[in-house]
């Protein structure tokens, strides 16, 4: 059939239609119709001649227990994938349990591809593992654009057989040779899938990677998930060997001329969890999965709305997130990288312990500044390499549970820095100026906190059990009072503080200055120059 006569007649919808066996095409003979639509069983599909259709629709059980499996297509244009006389998409999905999905290949060598109905390699849910297959989509010479609603799915199918580790999610990879842009509720899923079965010990599956490229990458309130299956652990004994959750994937996004914009964006790369379930030994389990890393290191413009970046969190392991250029925008950003934490192995005697579950660092080692919020809630370590907010400031800044925050520059709020168990805090810079006050400083349970240089109407130190030292450099300004203690403009409590180098303490504004030591003395170092003043009192 010499497919280069369709289409220029009457033709405007072609349906290719195989029962077994593979389809193919020369690279003489393309494909030039309005609409392709291709429903196949059990075989591969190439077709890479230079085709030239508008719309392509394909339901194809590619993988049939063939691993190599793929569906394979290029067009000498742009192209949407939408439906075509019923059958909506891509989708490469094994057509009954236990056979494999296939890999997805979609190229446009010139023109933009427009993603209107979903695109879809996840594995079959069966009695055995089946995974997800990758799935990859270019526009060599034109934009990339996911269409509101619409999914892209490589993720690992359910197995149902009990002791049946889950399996791992395909990679998703989007290049644009123009701009990309994932539409509102957009998503693209790489997930691992949990452990199988209703009594199962076994491993959860791991996720794939997801990269997305092209010279601007936008996320409309699209949803990025790349997250380890669960373990199970069904009726532990003491010999039981532990499960581990699967390790999340790792997020590449580059904009080779532009930057990355996420407004109202949601990414999740955690690993999986490691349960426990039935009787047995209680809490006996392995490690959660590493969550999968995220480094930018194009321009990040958080857009309107509160995005959400998550590696880790309270009971996971958490890995890197790094902003290697500027942060800014008008958004909320959220950042969790996971903290620190011990589980217990659940036995008893002498062979019981704890083992200790590593969070990730997050690192911004340019400018933040945006002018919404910034709420980092587990972490390991977080250091600000440049400057917060020096052209604009944010909102609020507030960090819970961490191990050593370090600011290497000048911070400047409009509104609170709030710190919440926290090992060090670090401020090697100033924090606010004198025309330009942080409304409230409050460091709930810090060991050693260093500053060197604050203004601000309020800073509160609260000790809540913390063993360390407060050092306070340079010159302290308080210009106001706590917001919860009107009597308060400064209060510092921690096992020792020392007032330090060029310091002077004052408190001009209405509240008082208490500088309380709960284990050793207060330290002035530098006698001759320092100054302690506060017209609402001192203590």
């Amino acid at each position: 059939l010499d497919f280069t006569t369709l289409g220029t007649g009457t033709i405007k919808t072609l349906t290719l239609a195989t029962a077994n066996g593979d389809t193919t095409q020369g690279s003489s003979a393309p494909i030039t119709v309005e609409n392709l639509r291709v429903t196949h069983r059990a075989g591969q599909i190439t077709l890479n001649a230079a085709n030239a259709i508008d719309v392509l629709a394909v339901r194809a059980e590619t993988g049939a227990d063939d691993a190599n499996a793929t569906l394979e297509f290029t067009n000498s244009k742009g192209f949407t994938v939408g439906d075509v006389l019923g059958t909506a998409g891509i989708d490469t999905t094994g057509y009954q349990s236990d056979v494999d999905s296939g890999s997805i290949i979609l190229r446009a060598t010139s023109g933009n591809l427009v993603i209107a109905e979903a695109v879809e390699a996840s594995g079959a849910s069966g009695n055995t593992r089946r995974i997800g297959r990758d799935i990859t989509l270019t526009a060599s010479a034109g934009s990339i654009t996911v269409n509101d609603g619409v999914q892209i799915l490589a993720v690992g199918g359910e197995a149902r057989t009990s002791n049946t580790a889950g399996t791992t999610g395909g990679d998703i990879t989007l290049t644009a040779g123009g701009t990309l842009v994932l539409g509102v509720e957009a998503e693209i899923r790489s997930d691992g899938s949990s452990a199988g079965g209703s009594s199962a010990r076994a491993d959860g599956g791991a996720a794939g990677a997801i990269s997305l490229t092209g010279q601007s990458v936008t996320l409309n309130e699209a949803i990025l998930s790349s997250v380890g299956g669960d373990a199970a652990l069904y009726n532990a004994t003491s010999t039981s060997t532990p499960t581990d959750g699967g390790d999340g994937g790792v997020l590449t996004i580059n904009a080779t001329a532009g930057t990355v914009t996420m407004n109202a964006a949601s990414i999740d790369l955690r690993g999986g969890e490691s349960t426990q379930s039935g009787t047995g030994i209680n809490l006996l389990r392995g490690d959660s999965g590493l969550g999968g890393t995220l480094i930018l290191s194009d321009v990040f413009v958080v857009g309107p709305g509160e995005t959400t970046i998550t590696t880790g969190d309270d009971t996971r392991r958490g890995n890197t997130i790094q902003f290697n250029s500027s942060v800014v925008g008008t958004g909320d950003l959220v950042l969790n990288a996971g903290i620190n934490h011990e589980v217990n192995n659940g036995l008893s005697g002498l062979v019981q312990g704890t083992r200790l579950l590593n969070g990730g660092d997050i690192t911004l080692n340019s400018t933040l500044n945006t002018s919404g919020n910034l709420d980092v809630e587990t972490v390991r370590d977080l250091e600000f390499v440049g400057a917060v907010g020096n052209s604009t400031a944010p909102a609020s800044l507030s960090v819970r549970s961490a191990n050593d925050v370090t600011f290497d520059s000048t911070v400047r709020s409009s509104g609170d820095l709030t710190f919440e168990t926290l090992d060090d805090l670090w401020f090697k810079n100033t924090v606010g100026a004198s025309d330009a006050r942080v409304r409230h400083i409050r460091i709930d349970s810090a060991d050693n906190v260093t500053t060197n240089g604050i203004y601000a109407n309020s800073f509160v130190q609260v000790d809540n059990g913390s063993t360390g030292t407060t050092t306070l450099n340079g010159i302290v300004s308080i210009n106001g009072a706590s917001p919860t203690d009107t009597l308060i403009g400064a209060s510092i409590a921690n096992d020792a503080i020392v007032l330090g180098t060029g310091n002077s303490f004052s408190a001009s504004g209405t509240g008082g200055v208490r500088l309380y030591t709960q284990a050793t003395d207060l330290t002035i170092e530098d006698a001759t120059d320092f100054t302690l003043t506060g017209t609402g009192g001192l203590a």
